[in-house]
């Protein structure tokens, strides 16, 4: 949902229009409000444009666009309205929920800027978001969370919580039931938990309550009552000889606890209208879930308390308490009790083997079953236990045993409490000890959320940062300026968040900021400081200065501060601060909100609030220059002094020499007579700064006063006594231009800024006594309750008007016992509230409530008081007052009865006798009865009270009267004078007027078909309308008036006619992989909408109430039909429309089938590289053979040629030569012929033909390569390339021809348009039932080639007769 607040005149921003939108996922503003003028807009607080695009559940503000400063007029008066005028005070608390969230919207889109460069504030958005991130600091109060999952609460300081609830169980000793809650208030060790309330009452104020508090040590010591594990199941099972079963919800359990209750108590009403004994008999059983085994009885005990108590040992049961043996004659299951008040017992069975109980109880007998036997049992609740020790350590824990029965009514109280962490620990590196230091310091709270050092036992554990990587000096300079100034930082960390968004908080409040130097953990803060440096035009780069000045339009001059209060029980509050010239300024009120979490002072937000407008009036001027690393001994927070030629502060540079007191600058300056100059320098050496007033100046050449250690080459500044430089806080310092400079930020500092730190925050008394505002009739009831298990709940009701003129703008209701002193708030409500409700109070006490109004300044008018007693339950109404019996001035037959209302809120209804005492009505809401007589006589009444028990008044209040009854009184009834039957939304409505010539006690509605048969039952009702359900769409509706003398009259009939609805125009819309079906025409009486949706075979149908429907399915041709349904069925169906739902192939199927063939390609190109080694092998192989046969070659011939030679030498040269050439001739032909080859590696096969004559990527080759999730066959010759990939993700085919010869078939595609080669659909290819076209050009369109015909061309039609004769022509011709 989309919530637009539309502002029209933005001079009566009081007329508001406020409108609700259906979200619509990526619309722009622009869809929502289509508006025409100029406005300007702000979604949740932040200005946007008409294009922006809001989320689900945004806010927007919509104002008119206004030039120049009359805006600045409207949005100040705007601001005034919507956040109750911010010079009154008041806080947001008093508002609606809906109105604190157009108002911060308003605040953030009109708000003043704050400007503060180094620690800015966090501007508060509290209100216009869903402060789901925790559970302490929203509008609504402190909440108890439950469940699991939650992140475990760390605490600085002191602050209000509700914590965990980590366990609840129920207990009853046979009369009362004990709550008993156990609660997490977060990591420990915490220094102290007080302050511990419920219901927002002190829990001193409750008796028979138990409190018990562990800090969170590792040591600590079980809490009484929750050493062991619980989890109740509440049940409502009454119990019947028929057994009533229920499971644990644990695998673990070694113990069970059963609780029955019998609300009505246990009692047999006697003769003599007493109470006498009776009794019942219960039995119960258990086994294990799963198990074969037979049920185990459970002895159920006679009596209430411990001895109900029993553990299993060596296979029977002992006493838990004690150990002794049971009686079995003493555990029966037996009940017996004479009482009305509710009874409760509790049977507890320990020491059971661990796993999971079904559980099974009944009511084996009961001494009667008439009325007079109050004796229903109900099974209330079943527990299972698990027995350990829980301590739960380096937990804080609060375990409550309080009774639940009336004190605490039947709910879980509200329990809320202070707690407080007083220490952190903090590593000395120079002692090399740990030491402790204040938890609520911003600064150490800051070191603690990085380092988060525990103490256990005599270790410290380190969960962060180490203590290395953390500035110790930093830190504890922080710290000390925190002190001094009495900030403090009061946390509860209940929720997740990363550490630099935790350090936030702690940061604002202490006016300072954690960065990263490096590898280290420093710390700036924005605290007055004196310079630590100098920079002049000697060492700051040439033309890299830079001055800038910040806007101040639209900054603020008034700031309203978000913090939780602790003088306010820490509920958050809203403090308005205003700058010291905000009265005198002419400028237009320019306020803005800012949130400190973690203040809970009003004195600390107050200063926070001054010091953030005073940066708003000094903070203007911003410098950036460059110098070189070696120059800069200052880093990010310093304040130093700079000076610069551009500006004329001064005249800077180096000292050229000096000698005594008379220094040589290394440029002329100036000195004007009767002006006093000072000469500023730096030294080398020590960086140390210090000034010398200047005696007299020769150009270059100055003589001090006095000067001591001045040296060539140090930085001077020389200027008028406080102008020679000026102040600046370093802001950043970034890498320059190269890496031998850095680029330094810096804003200009003023010690005014922080010159009223110290200023007290007004305080204002806002009690008037004013009666103007102050409520009238102020009236207080108590409102009775009973519970399903019995209990009672006693709340009071408070009602009041509110004072004239709408002069109250909250309302504050507290209440007391009357004998009390100190009130509690019940509430604190919006100005238009005019009643409460004030829960869980006790039964036999006397409370004085007490009502104040305040105005929207704050102003508290006189208090409206007003005490009530709750009066118990048990005690019957009071007797009814004022009771007449009066005849009917109109019609005599009729008896009016009247009686005023009982003052007891939990009357139900009264109870109606006659003169004999016997019932006429059991049961009456209201405080009269028209009663019908059907002749003269005494008729005589009585009334009783009936409470919501049952219960009735003690004594009937009787009234009687002599009735004259008339004759005309008691006629047969005339037929209504009009009857009108229509319909609307879905439904047949019928309405007649009232019958009143005789008493009328009922009407007949009948249905007649056409013929005047019946067409459905008839309708009684003592109302005049009545639906109708018919069946037929033509008939007649009949009405007819009953008198109970003398029967039914004439009646009125009227015909009917409802045709069917017509036919819906729908619009059909493409989506992703479906359709959208807009549905048009919609009559008044429909209901709804009925789409039948058909691809192939198959037929779905959809109904919708609304005017557009929406689909998804597979890809097909779909053919769609719809009508409209009205309170009588279905009406004309639609012409059916086609659409087409096109194949979306998964992008990632894609990508995956790419990466499969990727994975293919790599695994054949490495084969081929292998298979071109080879070749090249192959052919160095033949290259070798075939010169050695030559050298063998020409061995042979010198040889043969040496005829002195032996013969034996000549042949054996002449065979190696021979066997030389087959070698190479070999190699040649292996080169030149295909090879084959069959490759196995751990992850693929790869088998490859190729021709090793050369490289196979240009001679071509044939592949079949496999792996484990995919396959490649492959043909390659020279640019042409075939292949198939098989994968998982599909099947892809590359080549430059796909000729399928045999029969194709397509599965779950469409062929879409883009598949289609121009022309290739013929006639003979169509064969259709119709054919529709926008535009065609059609040439010659004929009915036959020859005879009787009919002829469209061009722009002619023709019709021919069965002679070929031209007939008729029509067109151009």
């Amino acid at each position: 949902m989309i919530h637009l607040v539309i502002v029209r005149n933005p001079f009566d921003v009081k007329k508001r229009d406020v409108r609700k939108k259906k979200y619509r996922r990526g619309a722009p503003l622009k869809a929502y409000f289509k508006e025409r003028g100029a406005w300007l807009y702000a979604i949740d607080g932040v200005p946007a444009c008409r294009r922006a695009v809001p989320e689900d559940g945004a806010y927007v503000v919509i104002v008119p666009r206004v030039q120049k400063k009359v805006f600045g007029i409207i949005l100040s008066i705007g601001l005034s309205i919507l956040t109750s005028g911010i010079a009154s005070g008041t806080i947001f608390s008093g508002l609606s929920e809906t109105w604190r969230m157009v108002t911060a919207i308003a605040v953030g889109m009109i708000g003043g800027a704050i400007v503060s460069k180094l620690t800015a504030p966090r501007i508060d958005m509290s209100n216009s978001i869903d402060y789901s991130q925790s559970q302490t600091y929203g509008w609504g109060g402190v909440a108890t969370l439950t469940g699991q999952g939650h992140p475990l609460a760390i605490t600085y300081g002191a602050m209000k919580s509700g914590g965990v609830l980590l366990s609840r169980h129920i207990i009853s000793d046979g009369a009362r039931q004990y709550l008993h809650l156990l609660y997490c208030a977060g990591e420990g060790e915490l220094s102290e938990i007080r302050n511990i309330r419920i219901n927002e009452n002190p829990v001193e104020n409750y008796k028979d309550v138990q409190v018990d508090i562990r800090l969170g040590t590792n040591d600590q010591t079980v809490i009484p009552n929750f050493a062991d594990s619980y989890a109740d199941q509440p049940l409502n099972y009454e119990l019947t000889e028929t057994w009533a079963a229920h499971e644990v919800q644990g695998n673990d359990c070694t113990g069970l606890e059963l609780t029955v209750a019998l609300p009505n108590g246990l009692y047999y009403s006697n003769d003599s209208g007493g109470m006498s004994s009776t009794s019942l008999t219960l039995e119960a059983e258990c086994r294990i879930v799963g198990s074969m085994s037979e049920w185990m009885q459970l002895p159920l005990s006679d009596t209430t308390g411990t001895e109900a108590f029993l553990t299993r040992r060596d296979g029977g049961w002992v006493k838990s308490i004690g150990g002794a043996a049971i009686e079995t004659n003493k555990y029966r299951g037996y009940i017996s009790e004479v009482t009305n008040k509710a009874i409760y017992r509790v049977y507890r069975f320990e020491n059971l083997p661990a796993g999971r109980y079904e559980v099974r109880v009944r009511c084996t007998r009961k001494d009667g079953s008439t009325i007079r036997y109050v004796n229903r049992v109900y099974w209330s609740q079943l527990t299972q236990i698990v027995y350990d020790d829980f301590i739960h350590p380096g937990k804080a824990l609060i375990g409550i045993r309080a009774l639940a029965t009336e004190q605490l009514s039947g709910n879980d109280p509200s329990v809320s409490w202070v707690q407080e962490r007083a220490r952190v620990y903090v590593f000395n590196p120079y002692g090399k000890v740990y030491e402790e230091k204040r938890a609520d310091n911003p600064a150490w709270a800051c070191y603690d959320i990085l380092h988060q050092c525990r103490k256990i036992g005599g270790r410290y554990i380190v969960r962060g940062e180490p203590a290395e990587r953390i500035s110790y000096d930093l830190f504890k300079a922080w710290a000390e300026q925190c002190a001094a100034k009495g900030y403090t930082f009061n946390y509860i960390y209940d929720s997740a968040m990363q550490v630099w968004e935790a350090l936030r908080y702690p940061e604002t409040v202490g006016r300072g900021k954690v960065v990263m130097q490096g590898t280290r953990f420093i710390c700036i803060y924005d605290y007055a400081t004196a310079p630590t440096q100098l920079f002049t035009v000697g060492n700051i780069k040439q033309n890299s200065f830079k001055e800038e000045f910040q806007g101040t339009q639209g900054r603020a001059n008034a700031i309203e501060i978000s913090f939780m209060n602790a003088a306010k029980n820490y509920e958050r509050d809203v403090l308005p601060v205003f700058s010291n010239d905000y009265d005198a300024s002419e400028t237009f009120a320019t306020p803005t909100q800012i949130e400190l979490m973690g203040c809970t002072d009003v004195k600390q937000a107050y200063a926070h609030g001054k010091h953030a407008l005073r940066a708003n009036k000094y903070e203007l001027r911003t410098c950036t220059f460059e110098a070189y690393v070696d120059a800069i001994a200052s880093t990010l927070g310093d304040v130093i002094l700079l000076q610069h030629d551009v500006t004329d502060w001064g005249s800077g540079g180096r000292v050229a020499a000096a000698e005594g007191a008379v220094v040589t600058l290394d440029r002329a300056v100036t000195a004007s007579a009767g002006k006093k100059y000072r000469l500023m320098v730096r030294d080398s050496k020590t960086d140390a700064l210090n000034t010398y007033d200047v005696k007299s100046v020769d150009g270059a050449t100055v003589t001090l006063e006095k000067a001591d250690g001045i040296a060539a080459g140090d930085l001077y500044t020389y200027g008028e006594a406080t102008k020679e430089a000026k102040p600046f806080r370093i802001l950043s310092i970034t890498k320059g231009m190269t890496e031998q400079t850095r680029k330094i930020t810096c804003m200009e500092y003023y010690a005014e800024l922080y010159a009223d730190d110290d200023t007290n925050a007004p305080i204002i008394d806002y009690t008037t006594g004013s009666d103007a505002l102050t409520v009238q009739n102020l009236i207080a009831v108590v409102d009775i309750k009973t519970q399903p298990d019995g209990t009672t709940l006693y709340d009071l009701a408070v009602s009041w008007q509110l004072p004239r003129g709408r002069a109250a703008k909250q309302v504050k209701v507290e209440y007391k016992r009357a004998e009390g002193v100190e009130y509690t708030a019940a509430g604190l409500y919006d100005g238009t509230t005019t009643s409460c409700v004030i829960a869980g109070v006790a039964a036999s006490v006397s409370y004085t409530v007490r009502v104040t109004c305040c105005s929207d300044i704050g102003m508290a008018g006189k208090a409206a008081t007003q005490t009530v007693y709750t009066v118990p339950k048990d005690a019957p109404p009071s007797k009814v007052q004022g009771f007449t019996v009066k005849q009917d001035a109109a019609n005599s037959s009729v008896l009016q009865l009247a009686w005023q209302a009982n003052p007891e809120a939990d009357v139900s209804g009264y109870r109606l006798y006659d003169g004999a005492g016997a019932v006429l009505v059991d049961l009456i809401g209201g405080t009269s009865y028209s009663c019908f007589i059907p002749a003269s006589g005494t008729y005589a009444f009585g009334v009783k009270a009936v409470n919501r028990s049952g219960v009735l008044s003690e004594v009937a209040t009787e009234g009687s009267i002599e009735a004259t009854v008339a004759s005309g009184s008691v006629a047969v009834p005339d037929a209504p004078e009009f009857l009108c039957v229509w319909m609307e939304q879905g439904k047949v409505i019928a309405e007649w007027s009232a019958v009143g010539n005789t008493y009328i006690d009922s009407y007949k509605v009948l249905l007649l078909d056409p013929g005047g048969r019946p067409a459905g039952a008839p309708i009684n009702t003592t109302d005049i309308r009545c639906e109708l359900k018919m069946q037929t769409r033509q008939g007649t509706v009949a009405v007819l008036a009953h008198n109970p003398v003398k029967g039914f009259g004439t009646g009125k009939h009227v015909q009917y006619d409802f045709p069917p609805p017509v036919a819906p125009t729908l619009r059909l819309t493409k989506t992703l992989q479906g359709f959208n079906i807009s549905i048009i025409g919609k009559p008044v009486g429909a209901r709804g909408t009925r789409a039948y949706i058909s691809r192939e075979s198959e037929t779905e149908t959809i109904e919708s109430t609304g005017s557009f429907l929406s689909y998804n399915g597979a890809a097909g041709i779909y053919k769609i039909r719809a009508a409209f349904l009205d309170a009588l069925g279905e009406g004309v169906l639609s012409e059916a429309q086609q659409i087409v739902v096109a194949l979306k192939i998964d992008k990632d199927a894609i990508e995956n089938l790419t990466v499969t063939q990727n994975d293919l390609d790599a695994a054949l190109k490495m084969q081929l590289s292998d298979m071109q080694t080879t070749a090249n092998n192959a052919d160095a192989a033949a290259g070798r053979a075939q010169v050695d046969a030559r050298i063998a070659y020409d061995a042979a011939r010198y040889a043969e040629s040496a005829a002195n030679r032996a013969q034996g030498e000549a042949s054996g040269a002449r065979e190696d030569a021979g066997a030389a050439q087959t070698t190479a001739n070999g190699a040649k032909r292996t080169a030149e012929t295909a090879i084959s080859r069959i490759q196995k590696t751990d992850e693929s096969i790869t088998s490859i033909v190729a021709r090793l004559s050369g490289n196979p990527q240009n001679s071509g080759y044939s592949a079949i390569t496999q792996l484990y999730n995919g396959l490649q066959l492959k043909v390659n010759q020279g640019d042409v390339v075939a292949a198939i990939n098989v994968a998982p993700a599909g099947v892809r085919i590359d080549g430059r021809l796909l000729h399928v010869t045999g029969a194709t078939q397509f599965d779950g595609n469409i062929i879409a348009n883009h598949m289609l080669q121009a022309g290739a659909v013929t006639a003979d290819k169509l064969a259709v039932g119709s054919l529709s076209a926008v535009c065609a050009t059609i040439g010659k369109l004929r009915t036959r080639t020859s005879g009787a015909r009919t002829e469209i061309s061009d722009n002619l039609i023709e019709v021919f007769d069965d002679k070929n004769k031209s007939r008729v022509k029509i067109g151009v011709f």
